[in-house]
């Protein structure tokens, strides 16, 4: 089969360390990768980031405090230590978001809401825009190591790890073992991906234009990088002993190699109890804590290692944040009830950090928020989901208009 320059081009991404060079002229964010942290479940804003205290309409923590460091306030506690060692270390480098709105109660439209803007099943996550728009082209444009994904134009630019490593099985032809039937010899086999590879060729030469030129060029460029990333020999199984600070730790490789442009990872909580606390609040207090632990050891890691130009910590911008918050009053368990007014955290490149932008007001509502200035405003606008979104696409150095039509970005929050 005769392989085009392009094709070459494709190919020659053998190694993560040799990805393509960067196009002239393009802009420091536009090769800017990005690490989402995602707590599903539904984080309760009033142990971290609402410190609402002196009102009885709010249940705050308990024995907690308002803390405020170099701009971030928090709720501070002896229960979640690391949550002050970390905005100790790292304030000056992180953004807090407060008050915005997913306008639903429901977990599954609560998360569809955050992570694309829209509730419509033909809408993409942040992380697939970001990654689709990469200017190097990298391997894996989009790994998804756990948490939510929503694709719907971009499917081509996303790599599921799978909950038990089926993506590594793949790569080292580990999934035989688990299959009842017997599959042809190696050489058979090598026959019929030859077979498979010129017929795709092909029909792609007869092909100019539609969907399936579309699903044929991207289903030879599926097969191209996955022959390059058997080269690798990569490793893309978290550890189950500590699977945030391993998760982490492999986001961290990916970023750094140029591997991909955007990473997530979901965190469910201490020994994996979860964040959607309808009883036991006080679990709350633990996953914060075990959270930041494992955020300071990754900011660090940022921190120490060479990116293309400098830090990586300087070329990684890192998104924490759940999809919803919790009801402001405790029920008869001693649990909360769902909220839909939420915070996030944004940390490290081309963040303005040392910030709390938005807040709650005494009944835990958000508050509207000038976008320029970042600061409650009557003027100002509620803040929804699309804000949040357009933040991460600008600070990716791309169109937002393209992608949301209702929102503009929180300028304040930019560099």
């Amino acid at each position: 089969m005769s392989i085009s320059r392009r094709k070459l081009l494709k190919i020659g991404l053998a190694s993560s360390a040799f990805t393509l060079p960067k196009p002239l002229g393009a802009s420091p964010a536009a090769q800017r990768k990005f690490l989402f942290v995602f707590c599903t479940g539904g984080w309760d804003q009033c142990y971290l980031f609402a410190p609402l205290y002196n009102n009885s309409a709010i249940d705050m923590e308990p024995d907690s405090q308002e803390a405020n460091i170099r701009g971030i306030r928090f709720v501070d506690s002896s229960e979640k230590p690391y949550v002050r060692q970390f905005f100790d270390r790292y304030a000056d480098k992180i953004c807090m978001v407060n008050g915005f709105e997913a306008r639903s109660v429901a977990h599954d439209i609560c998360l569809r809401l955050v992570s694309t803007g829209s509730s419509l099943s033909a809408k993409d996550d942040w992380p697939s825009i970001i990654a689709a728009h990469a200017e190097n082209d990298p391997l894996m444009p989009f790994v998804n190591l756990s948490g939510p994904i929503f694709t719907h134009d971009y499917t081509s630019s996303v790599v599921r790890v799978g909950s038990s490593g089926q993506f590594s099985k793949l790569l080292s032809g580990g999934f035989q073992s688990d299959m009842a039937a017997t599959l042809p010899t190696d050489s058979i086999q090598g026959l019929e991906d030859m077979w498979v590879r010129d017929a795709s060729s092909l029909k792609l030469d007869e092909s100019s234009a539609g969907r399936e030129f579309l699903l044929t060029n991207e289903g030879i460029m599926a097969e191209e990088r996955l022959q390059q990333l058997r080269l690798q020999n990569l490793s893309l199984t978290p550890s189950m002993q500590n699977p945030l600070r391993s998760s982490l730790s492999l986001a961290l490789d990916l970023l750094e190699s140029n591997t991909s442009r955007s990473v997530m990872l979901s965190y469910n909580g201490v020994q994996d109890l979860g964040w959607d606390t309808h009883a036991g609040s006080f679990l709350q207090a633990l996953h914060f804590n075990e959270l930041f632990r494992e955020l300071m050891d990754a900011m660090d890691g940022l921190n120490s290692r060479n990116g293309s130009n400098g830090r990586l910590i300087d070329e990684v911008t890192v998104v924490v944040m759940s999809e919803m918050g919790r009801f402001p009053q405790e029920n008869a368990r001693g649990g909360k009830e769902h909220w839909t007014y939420t915070s996030a955290l944004l940390m490290g490149a081309g963040v303005r950090g040392g910030q709390t932008i938005g807040g709650y007001d005494e009944y835990c509502f958000g508050q509207k928020v000038d976008l320029g200035s970042g600061q409650v405003s009557n003027q100002g606008v509620p803040l929804v989901p699309g804000h949040f979104g357009a933040t991460l696409l600008q600070l990716a150095d791309i169109d937002y208009g393209e992608f949301i039509v209702d929102a503009q970005p929180i300028w304040a929050a930019i560099q």
